[in-house]
């Protein structure tokens, strides 16, 4: 039994739900936390009765740490969401007394295979982090691991360094300064704290800003990086305009085998998961940040946006290969 947590709002909870049904697939025996940012995914969630599923509410949080509440007081929305990270791993671990570990997953992630592979890769360790792997090593302008999946143990050295992180996100979730959010910590980890793996392996690390410089490959059904099986990959940035128009990335290259083998396939399963959430509530519509409004733009404007037409994919206008980030 593996036990799981993740958190996002109604704008993220086409992502959840496709997490969510990726590891139903793959694992049988898991529970998975959620904690509902907002009344509309929650509410929707309710409805849906997902087994292996504990609904959380803010107030559940807040009420296990108050120190969320001053944090809430003190910052930006997106920056109060980044102290969830670590409490909620916090909260899950006090309240499963049965729970040896708890691992936290980004609701953008999609498995491909059993949790096995990715938890007990390093049955021994108290802590496991995962490397950005960005293609130029220099760019860690964002930390040099990636939040997306975090293991803890019930340990003396997992759960030290767990409260350490959970008391310095409700110090500073700032992006920027030499903290960025809940992730620059990170780095901290291996420096302090004994019993920590950094997980290197590419098909655990896969993301828009490294899948580039691999060989993506397919074995009847299974896809393969550089001749090993995909395990796990993180959709980071990815936007769901309606249940036809996507745009998988505003900002990173991402070559017609990678759009084809790796991000169509997850764009069908999210229109699966957008319809399971409309015959629950019609009213519900996909919802955006400013800052992902101006990605949309953009990504409509450069020819990153893409139509999902029964199994094909065709790119809306002329693609120009302008504003890409370096990684």
């Amino acid at each position: 039994m593996y036990t799981l947590c993740t958190y996002f709002d109604k704008n993220y909870l086409v992502q959840g739900l496709t997490l969510y049904r990726s590891l139903v697939k793959q694992e049988s025996k898991f529970t998975l936390w959620i904690l509902c940012l907002d009344e509309t995914s929650f509410d929707i969630l309710t409805k849906l009765n997902l087994p292996s599923v504990n609904l959380l509410r803010e107030q559940d949080l807040t009420e296990f740490d108050s120190r969320l509440l001053r944090a809430k007081s003190n910052r930006p929305l997106i920056q109060y969401y980044y102290c969830f990270t670590a409490t909620i791993v916090n909260y899950v671990l006090h309240t499963d007394q049965q729970a040896e570990a708890v691992t936290y997953i980004d609701a953008d992630m999609f498995a491909y295979t059993s949790l096995s592979q990715i938890i007990t890769q390093q049955p021994g360790k108290d802590v496991m982090i995962i490397e950005h792997l960005h293609k130029t090593k220099e760019k860690n302008y964002h930390g040099k691991f990636n939040v997306s999946i975090i293991y803890f143990k019930r340990s003396y050295n997992g759960l030290k360094c767990l409260n350490w992180w959970n008391d310095m996100t409700i110090v500073s979730t700032k992006l920027g300064d030499g903290v960025w959010g809940d992730q620059m910590y990170l780095d901290e980890f291996p420096k302090k704290f004994d019993g920590v793996h950094i997980i290197s392996d590419i098909s655990i690390g896969a993301a828009p800003w490294n899948i580039e410089v691999h060989t993506i490959s397919r074995k009847e059904n299974t896809v393969m990086l550089n001749g090993s099986s995909l395990k796990i990959f993180h959709f980071a940035r990815f936007i769901m305009l309606n249940r036809s128009l996507f745009i998988p990335i505003k900002r990173a290259y991402l070559s017609r085998k990678t759009l084809i083998e790796i991000y169509m396939p997850y764009m069908m399963e999210m229109r699966k998961s957008y319809d399971i959430v409309k015959q629950i509530d019609k009213t519900y519509k996909l919802g955006y940040t400013l800052r992902n409004l101006r990605g949309a733009l953009l990504g409509i404007i450069f020819g990153r946006c893409f139509v999902l037409f029964d199994k094909f994919l065709f790119r809306v206008g002329i693609h120009i290969p302008f504003g890409y980030e370096e990684h």
